[in-house]
């Protein structure tokens, strides 16, 4: 038995059964379609090219550009690891706050050493003071015993006077009674004059005496120190010294000089000043170094950059972050090439962009190359123009927040003309 098969034929979208038309004629009218959307779709992409063209030809881009202002930079003042960063990018400062610290192990084992040599030199310093006030009380006790001598030998001297006027009455009484009466013995007579002359030679001896030691005091006041000795010698000028005379035919003690320690211990103790003076300078010096170390800000603003991380190793003069000062001035310094430098427009307004952001500002030209603008407001070739890049500066309204260092993008619109369309296009 035979299974029947359904006819099957081919019937256009737009086939219509109560007014069929030829099946070619359908064909034709999709393939008009299609052509149409083909159409359609190049004439939007000559669009967008055009466009693309268009905003070529229509805008001047810089090459590089980098927001401007008075930035105060940061140092490692020496080598070693950075121990702590007190501040955060973006973080206000006052002046005075702590920045950042710098190990400072090497210093303070110098300084621990040098204050153990201070105290040392201290405890000699006080040694020595102490030795030169015992010689000192030395000097005032050998110049008040001398003093107390002298007053004892004057006192002496008095009383030698008048026993010496004295024995002289007795025996001018005595001598002249044995010349005019012979009432006294020959004898009685010589007997005064041994007498008188015994204490002549006693006086003279206290006179002596007394002389050599106001010698002595006034020696002693100066620093020399003379004793007398149990030796008894006889009148000559062996019993002298420098600077003591014989002291006459009736001298029968000697002079010793005991040496003065005060001026050695004066200058030992000169040194031992100087020494700690020094010591004491070497500490300053390394107390200001572990002050440096302690980095404090020196103005007030905003941290601007960090660009070390704490327990990096740093070489003395690294930079390691920078404050942006409270109220400067931002501009931005961006780089065009020569070509388009040349149509940039002096007052012209432009586009500031920040990728870092998203932020999108206006600014305006101030200023193109180093010479300046021409006399109608271009910019003319010179010595700076006539360089691959030319530097142009650019302001912007000072309440946009950007950060100095920031690269940005800038662009800025240029009013074409065919002229100008062929000198760009060749």
């Amino acid at each position: 038995m035979e299974i029947p098969v359904p006819e099957v034929t081919f019937q256009p979208d737009n086939y219509q059964p109560d007014n069929p038309l030829p099946l070619n004629l359908y064909n034709q009218d999709g393939g008009r379609k299609r052509r149409l959307v083909f159409y359609l779709l190049a004439f939007v992409l000559l669009i967008i090219v055009l466009w693309f063209l268009w905003r070529e030809f229509s805008y001047i881009y810089s090459l590089r550009a980098t927001v401007m202002g008075e930035l105060a930079n940061y140092k490692a003042p020496d080598a070693g690891h950075i121990t702590k960063i007190y501040v955060k990018d973006g973080q206000k400062i006052s002046k005075g706050d702590l920045l950042f610290g710098i190990e400072t192990v090497f210093y303070e084992k110098k300084l621990h050493q040098l204050r153990k040599q201070a105290s040392a030199a201290q405890s000699e310093i006080a040694q020595a003071e102490k030795s030169l006030a015992f010689e000192e009380d030395k000097r005032k006790a050998f110049i008040e015993a001398n003093e107390r001598k002298l007053q004892q030998l004057q006192i002496n001297k008095k009383a030698a006077q008048g026993q010496l006027d004295l024995s002289k009455t007795i025996y001018d009484r005595h001598n002249k009674l044995y010349e005019t009466s012979k009432a006294i013995a020959l004898e009685e007579v010589q007997v005064r004059k041994t007498t008188f002359d015994q204490h002549l030679i006693l006086r003279k001896q206290l006179e002596d005496q007394i002389n050599l030691q106001e010698f002595m005091i006034d020696q002693a006041k100066k620093g020399r120190y003379l004793t007398v000795t149990n030796e008894f010698r006889n009148s000559d000028p062996a019993t002298s010294i420098q600077g003591v005379g014989s002291f006459g035919y009736s001298a029968s003690f000697g002079i010793m000089e005991i040496k003065d320690e005060r001026p050695a211990l004066l200058v030992s103790l000169a040194e031992k000043k100087t020494n700690l003076e020094l010591i004491n300078s070497q500490i300053a010096d390394v107390e200001i170094w572990i002050d440096k170390c302690k980095v404090h800000s020196r103005v007030d603003g905003v941290v601007n950059h960090i660009s070390r991380r704490e327990g990096d190793y740093v070489t003395n003069n690294d930079y390691i972050l920078s404050i942006e000062l409270n109220g400067s001035e931002q501009y931005i310094a961006a780089r065009f090439t020569t070509d388009d430098a040349k149509f940039l427009q002096h007052e012209e307004t432009c586009k500031i962009i920040v990728p870092s952001s998203g932020v999108v500002t206006e600014g305006k030209v101030v200023s193109v190359g180093h010479s300046g603008l021409n006399a109608i407001g271009v910019v003319s070739v010179d010595d700076e123009t006539a360089l691959a890049e030319t530097p142009v500066k650019i302001e912007f309204p000072q309440d946009v927040k950007v950060r100095t260092g920031q690269h940005v993008f800038v662009k800025v619109h240029r009013g074409w003309t065919f002229r100008t369309w062929l000198l760009r296009l060749f």
